[in-house]
């Protein structure tokens, strides 16, 4: 399990949606948020999860894949090849079997999503047996003894009482200050009010729509849009405010009620609608 793509994942779903792709069916261009749903994230996010931790390689089997992200073989091979062409997967060859096991070789990848981090270095190498690295400690009989003792060796008292005078002379070097670091600015609470009731619509209407599936894949799927839909509040498309900015200075102004302000962040239509502009007002800062 590489915890660290599943951390980067959900830090950057708001800008990985943006991504466009050719379709390798039609060939026509789009984007990751704008057709499929929440699919590709499903799938990637199964590819991140199972991808090992040192090394970032996903080899894991096409039927494993699409029962995990809920979907099936032919999606999940479709999206396998968008992350291809996109880069968010780099093919690498094949795996063999695990000792004991059957089967064709596995097909690999490594996961190459934007602005990874490097991978740390391997920093505790186990020697192999033989290798001149290994050094034996000298044996030494159990009835041999020093030659000689060691001496202690210690300053003049002279010197340990000058030092010490010189210390009580010097003052205190004070610490340099820490450079102050403004706070960020904080949402207001009616901006807080409106956002827990628009996660609780969404979760609302998700609710109706998992009936039926296993409990644990429903709850997955759930959490997956609700942070999917979050990212995108705080997310600045272009010059576009963030629609949580929005929502706070329409508030502000008066010019949309607590509702509304509610309906456009849980209908997802602010991903594609401006409500400053549909209110007719911007800011003045």
């Amino acid at each position: 399990m590489a915890i660290h793509l599943n951390i980067h994942l959900a830090r950057n779903i708001a800008r990985l949606k943006q991504t466009t792709y050719v379709c390798p069916k039609t060939g026509k261009t789009n984007t990751l948020g704008g057709v499929g749903g929440s699919v590709w994230l499903q799938v990637l996010l199964v590819i991140c999860n199972t991808a090992n931790d040192a090394d970032r390689l996903y080899y894991a089997g096409w039927r494993y894949l699409a029962k995990e992200a809920g979907t099936n073989n032919t999606i999940a091979t479709y999206w396998v090849q968008v992350f291809e062409q996109i880069g968010f997967l780099t093919p690498n060859g094949t795996h063999a079997p695990d000792i004991g096991k059957r089967g064709k070789p596995a097909k690999c990848w490594l996961v190459t999503l934007p602005d990874l981090p490097p991978l740390l270095p391997q920093i505790w190498v186990m020697p192999q047996q033989g290798s001149p690295q290994q050094q034996q400690a000298p044996v030494v009989a159990i009835n041999e003894r020093p030659q000689s003792k060691a001496k202690r060796l210690r300053a003049p008292a002279t010197l340990i009482a000058q030092v010490g005078n010189l210390a009580k002379d010097l003052a205190p070097v004070s610490a340099p200050s820490a450079p102050t670091v403004q706070p960020e600015p904080k949402d207001s609470p009616q901006l807080l009010s409106v956002l827990a009731s628009a996660e609780a619509c969404i979760r609302k209407q998700l609710a109706t729509q998992v009936q039926g599936l296993d409990p644990e894949r429903a709850n997955r799927r759930i959490t997956l849009v609700v942070e999917q839909a979050k990212g995108s509040w705080h997310a600045r498309n272009g010059k576009r405010i963030p629609p949580a900015r929005q929502v706070e200075y329409a508030l502000a102004q008066g010019t949309c009620t607590e509702r509304e302000a509610i309906t456009y962040l849980a209908s997802g239509a602010c991903n594609k609608q401006d409500l400053l502009q549909s209110v007719g007002v911007r800011p003045t800062t």
